[in-house]
């Protein structure tokens, strides 16, 4: 699913990305979520809960398309 951040109403929002830094969210930024939470920030960095390891088996490619409003 694809929201805004704290439109969930969590003000304060957070996300661990892939490069280990835990980032506040503001409520303009977009988020790829699951039932867990946000899992990526909508075309700049993936989250940490998400990342590939040794263990990984199945790999889903993110490729959205944008229009503007």
């Amino acid at each position: 699913m694809v929201r805004r951040a704290g439109q969930n109403g969590a003000a304060g929002e957070k996300l661990t990305t892939l490069d280990g830094s835990v980032r506040e969210l503001d409520l303009d930024d977009l988020l790829i979520t699951d039932g867990s939470g946000p899992i990526g920030l909508a075309g700049v960095m993936g989250g940490a809960s998400t990342e590939i390891s040794d263990g990984t088996h199945d790999v889903l490619l993110e490729a959205p398309i944008s229009s503007p409003r």
